[in-house]
């Protein structure tokens, strides 16, 4: 098997749909016809595009690097809870093995 290296907008990409998807509150998607009006008001493509490019910019003063394990990861995290704790988010970071090759 080949591995090929993301390109950083790629894998920027990537994180930002976790975010999304960690935003989205769990009951919400029980609810039949849940109101998303809000999120998708707070959800800007500028704003999208703003997040990419700090996570592009962690990955490019890291060596390009990103993946789990590395000082970008860390950066990586570090940016998003700063992003999520002052939004009232409390924050857990779970340690789990990854076999990196």
């Amino acid at each position: 098997m080949v591995h090929r290296k993301r390109p950083p907008i790629v894998r920027a990409t990537g994180l930002l749909l976790l975010l999304i998807s960690l935003i989205v509150p769990f009951g919400a998607q029980a609810q039949p016809n849940p109101d998303s009006s809000a999120l998708r008001e707070a959800v800007t493509v500028e704003n999208v595009i703003a997040h990419m490019e700090a996570l592009n910019d962690i990955a490019a003063a890291n060596g390009g690097e990103r993946a789990s394990g590395t000082p970008g990861y860390q950066a990586s995290v570090d940016y998003v809870v700063g992003l999520l704790e002052p939004a009232g988010y409390q924050i857990t970071i779970q340690p789990f093995d990854f076999a990196f090759f």
